[in-house]
């Protein structure tokens, strides 16, 4: 499967927004085998998001994810750009039309209800409607055939409390990974980038198996991925051997790996802080 997202909006372009989702989409791709091939951010305009799509296809990308642009705001114009370039028409959905009536009054008891509200009830031809169950703006899963191959398209609302739920409940259920892709991860304790990167290429790992690597403070993280998880575990054992220090699977903190540790051993631990003002205990605790 090969999936490409896009993020759509100018609030993550300049840094006022930290795009969490892209994080989060990965990390639930990752529990189901699967992972993000490429995921590029636009601005709210048009045209890049037009340019987004076009690259992706040419890629042979068969599962679009759209995040964002789903509002009513004059800068929400993601279901309008996908439905255009896909040839789909847009209609009114009368039952949406209620829902966004309900939505508007449980916040606005009185008055009109302002026309672009409803911009959130057009629906492209063909395309199942994912329900909001946080927020007003809902999904839409879009199957269809484009340039020869079978393709599904995933329009997500932008904030995190909205894209989050519908991710894991519409979108995950519907993907499965005909070979599923495997990931072991550690984090080595006192290593250097460089020194553990020697260590991993004097065990000359099988070509199937990916390596990378995240220098942090206090050590290296190693991510191991490939499909035979028997393979992984065995290249990463072969690691650990020559590393200074454990290196419990799935750690990539050094305060989850000493609480793996404390754990596997019976053993506890206390902290009496002055100058670290209490940060060390706090690190661990959480």
């Amino acid at each position: 499967m090969n999936i490409h997202a896009i993020f759509t909006g100018t609030e993550l372009l300049n840094g006022s927004t930290v795009n969490t989702n892209q994080a989060a989409a990965g990390q639930m791709l990752a529990g189901i085998g699967l992972s993000v091939n490429r995921a590029v951010t636009v601005g709210d305009d048009r045209l890049q998001m037009v340019s987004a799509i076009g690259e992706s296809l040419a890629c042979g990308a068969d599962t679009l994810l759209f995040c964002g642009g789903l509002g009513s705001t004059e800068d929400d114009f993601t279901r309008e750009v996908v439905a255009e370039y896909f040839g789909l028409p847009l209609h009114k959905e009368e039952g949406l039309v209620r829902f966004l009536c309900s939505c508007y009054r449980r916040h606005h008891p009185e008055g009109p209800i302002p026309k672009r509200t409803f911009r959130q009830a057009m629906v492209p031809e063909g395309a199942e409607i994912l329900p909001n169950r946080v927020g007003s703006a809902v999904g839409f899963r879009i199957a269809l055939d484009f340039a020869g191959i079978a393709r599904q398209i995933f329009l997500l609302p932008g904030p995190p409390s909205e894209f989050i739920p519908m991710f894991q409940e519409c979108v995950l259920p519907g993907l499965t990974a005909d070979e599923p892709l495997h990931m072991v991860k550690f984090l080595a304790v006192g290593c250097g980038e460089l020194q553990l990167e020697e260590i991993v290429q004097s065990l000359d790992f099988p070509q199937e198996v990916q390596v990378a690597y995240c220098a942090i403070a206090g050590g290296t993280r190693l991510f191991l991925s490939g499909y035979d998880p028997a393979l992984l575990q065995q290249c990463a054992e072969s690691v650990r051997i020559k590393l200074p220090c454990p290196a419990p699977d799935g750690e990539l903190t050094l305060a989850g790996a000493v609480i793996r540790l404390l754990r596997q051993q019976r053993r506890t631990v206390g902290f009496a802080e002055s100058c670290t003002g209490g940060m060390i205990a706090a690190d661990v605790v959480n």
